[in-house]
């Protein structure tokens, strides 16, 4: 004889509500803690290195249900604008993938980042003088260090976590 549980069709859906609207959350406060970064790097120093602007261009935010949050039409500049233009369509799909992968459909993740081919070159250029006052190598770098708490603070926050 097997015992049937009344109302856990209802207990179930309820759950499944909560946790979706936990991960919507918890995308929300990844989604700010990508802003935060993105902010810091055009304001404290070591700055985004701008010659033309391509590079500071080639941002792009993507989430792992494919929303590009930052940098979906960027607008290059110069003799390499299509070439830029084109890599990045290219990199946003494979960072839409790879959020994709990595949230498993389970949890919520953003990928973001620079799609300009010398973006490495560039941060790592640590003896070059560069153009734009306060701007500088490790300039990514720089900012995840610097907001380290500050981005998981946010997280946590948006995800009702103390």
């Amino acid at each position: 004889m097997s015992a049937k549980l009344r109302g856990i069709d209802k207990v179930i859906r309820n759950l499944n509500k909560n946790i979706q609207e936990i991960k919507g959350v918890s995308l929300k406060g990844l989604i700010r803690a990508g802003i935060i970064i993105r902010r810091d790097m055009d304001q404290t120093s070591p700055t985004i290195p701008v010659n033309f602007g391509n590079l500071r261009a080639s941002w792009s935010m993507i989430t792992s249900n494919s929303t590009v949050v930052e940098g979906s039409s960027p607008m290059f500049t110069g003799d390499a604008a299509a070439l830029l233009a084109s890599l990045h369509q290219s990199e946003a799909a494979i960072a839409a993938s790879k959020a994709r992968s990595l949230s498993k459909g389970v949890h919520p993740v953003v990928v973001f980042g620079f799609s300009a081919f010398y973006t490495w070159f560039v941060h790592e250029s640590v003896d070059d003088n560069f153009q734009r006052p306060g701007s500088g190598a490790k300039f990514f770098e720089a900012s995840l260090n610097r907001n380290r708490d500050k981005v998981l603070s946010v997280i946590k926050r948006e995800a009702g976590l103390k």
